[in-house]
């Protein structure tokens, strides 16, 4: 990267007149993505030690001094970083108006004077009742709702830490029924949520089970006497080609195709649109199931790594270890073009996203007093 700090050089581009940020970098979504189009969508940054080249160095603040525009560097995209490591991987959270394959967005950074984003992470996630990501804290905030809700997690005293989660860190569970709780009661104080008319809700989660199945049963759900009331799901083969969604005390069981090989992640999202509850396994539909009356909107705990209520059904078995990463929940139901594009743009995310200089690849940014001057 080419740096100049010559007066003599004073181009600035429009947009950016007013800006003190040192350096920019244009960012792609390449052809590796092959979903559909969507808006407002929370697209997965990655960041190493070699990509952008000298990224680490050339930040201000921790990531704070960063700014997300349009590809000709016009609004502000709200960003919320996940995990920031300056000698490893960071991940960082951007809020696009529309993910589209071929778009290119703007990152721009090293302003020292900014050490703060300009809109709150939470505007990231508008539209979600629960956002839980996993970071390297070893108390509760280790599973702190981004929501504008803020919901409280909790840890067991037996849950482990793993720095290798499908983004940044991820827990999981040393013993039986003992694990991290991503969303702790979340309506009507952890109460019977209600039975309703009309219930459109989904919710989406990574897990990866770290030991051989012998009995490994429910990895989502209740924890609590109200389990009849619940949602949740469970596997019902030691393999995971069989698995059930729980609902109402009512069991589902649809086929899961990719199974639960020890050490690889899944994501499954479980989507309730009144009539039907829909099953995707890495961003793909494998079960159409018709819902039953009554409807019940809530659940327990999100990414809860077992039942410890061994007595009541349809929650009693017993769970063995896993791990848990982004678990997510909304009142409200994404479409498959959405669902899959969650998946994509976090499995892929090393190859679907390319950093690339303004201007077709000549100096990326010259430094003047004045702020950036893109050639």
């Amino acid at each position: 990267m080419k740096k100049l700090f010559s007066m003599a050089l004073v181009v600035l581009t429009a947009a950016l007149v007013n800006s003190v940020f040192a350096f920019a970098k244009y960012v792609d979504i390449t052809t590796t993505y092959t979903g559909g189009d969507v808006t407002d969508f929370p697209v997965l940054v990655k960041i190493t030690t070699t990509t952008p080249t000298g990224f680490y160095s050339d930040v201000k603040n921790a990531g704070a001094d960063l700014k997300f525009t349009d590809d000709s560097g016009n609004g502000d995209y709200p960003y919320e970083i996940d995990t920031w490591n300056a000698s490893g991987d960071s991940y960082i959270w951007v809020k696009l108006p529309k993910l589209s394959a071929g778009m290119t967005f703007r990152m721009y950074y090293g302003d020292e004077g900014q050490t703060a984003p300009a809109n709150p992470s939470t505007d990231v996630w508008t539209g979600y009742d629960l956002v839980c990501h996993v970071n390297s804290n070893t108390d509760d905030t280790a599973v702190k709702d981004s929501s504008v809700n803020n919901l409280a997690g909790k840890l067991n005293a037996e849950a482990v830490l793993r720095n290798d989660g499908m983004v940044g860190a991820a827990y999981g569970m040393t013993v039986n029924n003992k694990g991290a709780a991503f969303a702790n009661k979340m309506y009507n104080g952890g109460g019977t949520g209600g039975a309703l008319d009309n219930v459109r809700f989904s919710y989406s989660f990574w897990v990866r089970r770290t030991a051989a199945m012998t009995q490994w049963k429910v990895f989502l759900g209740p924890k609590g006497a109200e389990n009849s009331n619940a949602w949740g799901m469970s596997a019902s083969t030691t393999d995971g080609s069989k698995m059930r969604v729980w609902s109402t005390n009512t069991a589902h069981e649809f086929t899961n195709s990719a199974g639960m090989p020890i050490g690889e992640w899944r994501k499954f999202d479980i989507v309730h649109d009144d009539a039907t509850i829909s099953v995707y396994v890495n961003g793909t539909a494998v079960a159409s199931i018709s819902a039953e009356s009554p409807r019940r909107d809530w659940i327990d705990w999100v990414g809860w790594g077992g039942s410890t209520n061994n007595n009541n059904p349809p929650f009693g078995d017993h769970s063995e270890p896993c791990d848990f990463d982004e678990c997510r929940f909304r009142a409200s139901v994404p479409d498959a073009t959405r669902v899959a594009a969650d998946y994509q743009t976090v499995a892929n995310v090393s190859t679907f996203l390319e950093f690339g200089d303004p201007q077709g690849g000549g100096p990326t940014v010259q430094v003047l007093p004045q702020g950036v001057i893109v050639k």
